[in-house]
């Protein structure tokens, strides 16, 4: 992404229009602490949020903190982006109601705008929402999502609709949810690494109608982007991760302005792919309810808030944490056996996807094409 700003970041979205590495940028955009902008400050030009977003230093928590630092900087810089317009940001967090919501809305052109959803936060409640998808629809950040794209499409005639991670997963599911005279504005949806959609919606008349603006880019060892029912016509990126690292886009290779594709997902992602297919094809949605449940309320114990403070919160707190397991009825014991017999069974049944030279899908070419 940073190659793409020094060498496409001085043409303005006027010469050039949105294509898919402007999207992932977006999409990274909004997991910047936004949440420090007073409601005053909008709208304003990204230039401009600099100081009141990162008012000091490189942020200390982590690579990818600092990695998305870097990249507002890198964005803020450029023309292209510097004067790209922060019209409206929104951000839900609510552990009772295990909600974990963020979207904005980047006006490109009095007409054109970008709506980027973010995607899973550090937090225990925003994993347990994405753990509600294998059982739940809509989840809170879904409901959010579809009324946030609505106001959206309420302001601009133009919209292009992005996300990563759990981010895509909100932007597709929103997009085939939106009412049908509102569908037109939707110019392009991009999901980067999203989980799919749920069964009903994607049987759904209405998303197959936003089903050709839909592009859908995952890693050649993709897990998150091949759970549920994810878009059939994808992207494979080459990417210099290793397995669940290839999730995060910093790694993900950009040449000339495209993405590098890969022809398949490799052998790890086609294994993923069908192990995890299987595996919910095994279960049904109350015995995943009854699972994700019973884990997260042995993990409630713990006190955390983040998941790296459940190592630590299950040690601080282990009686409690050891009476939440004892209070584990039996009934759920045994659906929790048997659900992790299904995952080991489906496992070794695709074992041989490990070791096979052939994949089931070949990947299309990205060419960062704007629409």
């Amino acid at each position: 992404m940073f190659d793409y700003l020094r060498s496409r970041g001085k043409y303005a979205f006027a010469s050039m229009p949105p294509g898919s590495i402007d999207s992932l940028i977006f999409s990274m955009l909004v997991h910047c602490p936004l949440e420090r902008l007073p409601a005053a400050s909008l709208p304003a030009p990204l230039g401009w949020l600099t100081a009141q977003i990162y008012p000091g230093p490189m942020p200390p928590e982590g690579d990818m903190a600092r990695q998305r630092w870097r990249l507002w900087q890198a964005a803020a810089s450029a023309l292209r982006f510097s004067q790209v317009e922060l019209r409206y940001f929104e951000s839900r967090f609510d552990a009772a109601y295990e909600r974990q919501f963020a979207g904005a809305i980047f006006q490109l052109e009095p007409v054109t705008a970008v709506v980027a959803f973010r995607g899973t936060d550090s937090t225990v409640v925003g994993w347990k929402e994405d753990f509600n998808m294998a059982f739940e629809s809509p989840v809170p950040a879904q409901t959010d999502a579809l009324a946030f794209l609505i106001r959206a499409c309420y302001m601009y005639p133009h919209l292009y609709v992005c996300g990563h991670s759990k981010g895509g997963n909100l932007a597709v599911y929103s997009a085939a949810h939106i009412p049908a005279d509102l569908r037109p504005r939707i110019r392009q949806v991009y999901s980067f690494d999203g989980p799919g959609v749920d069964d009903d919606t994607f049987a759904s008349p209405e998303y197959a109608a936003i089903s050709d603006r839909i592009r859908s880019y995952v890693p050649e060892a993709s897990v998150v982007g091949m759970l549920l029912n994810y878009h059939e016509d994808y992207t494979v990126i080459d990417s210099d991760g290793i397995s669940i690292s290839q999730h995060n886009p910093f790694l993900w290779h950009i040449e000339d302005g495209q993405f590098i594709t890969k022809e398949k997902l490799s052998a790890a992602g086609l294994f993923a792919d069908q192990t995890f297919h299987d595996f919910l094809a095994g279960c049904s949605k109350e015995e995943r309810r009854i699972v994700v449940d019973t884990l997260f309320d042995i993990i409630e114990a713990t006190k955390a808030r983040t998941l790296k403070e459940i190592a630590v919160g299950a040690l601080m707190h282990f009686p409690a944490v050891l009476s939440a397991i004892k209070r584990v009825p039996e009934k759920n014991r045994a659906i929790m056996l048997k659900v992790a017999k299904t995952l080991i069974t489906a496992g070794g049944n695709n074992l041989n996807l490990l070791f096979s030279a052939d994949n089931t899908y070949t990947s299309g070419p990205d060419s960062n094409l704007p629409v």
